[in-house]
C-alpha cells in the first residue's frame, strides 16, 4: 500500500489493517494484516499463509478489508495492489 497524494502524506491515519476471504460454505480465511507504524509512505502487509485454493475454486469469492482508522487531515489517495499467487494442477481428459 502506498500513499500516492499528497506527494508527503503517509498513513498515520491507519493504525491496522486486515484482508479476509470469503466464499459461501467456507470459513472466513484471513490472507494478511499489518500494525501501521507512525510516519511510512507504503508498506507491505504481513502474510498469513491461508489456503486460498478452495476460494478461488468456489462459484464467487471475495476479500473483504477490516480497518481501524481516522479520517486523514488532508484528502489522501491511497495505491493498493492485492497479488495472489496460484498453483493450479490441470487435468486433462
Amino acid at each position: 500500500m502506498t500513499v500516492t497524494d499528497p506527494s508527503d502524506g503517509n498513513f498515520d491515519f491507519l493504525d491496522s489493517i486486515k484482508f479476509t476471504a470469503k466464499s459461501s460454505g467456507l470459513d472466513d480465511a484471513e490472507v494478511a494484516h499489518k500494525d501501521v507504524p507512525d510516519g511510512i509512505q507504503n508498506f507491505l502487509c504481513d502474510v498469513d499463509g491461508a489456503e486460498l485454493a478452495p476460494y478461488v475454486r468456489a462459484e464467487s469469492m471475495e476479500v473483504v478489508t477490516d480497518a481501524t482508522a481516522r479520517q486523514p487531515d488532508k484528502t489522501t489517495t491511497v495505491h493498493v495492489d492485492a497479488n495472489f499467487h496460484i498453483i493450479a494442477d490441470v487435468v486433462g481428459k
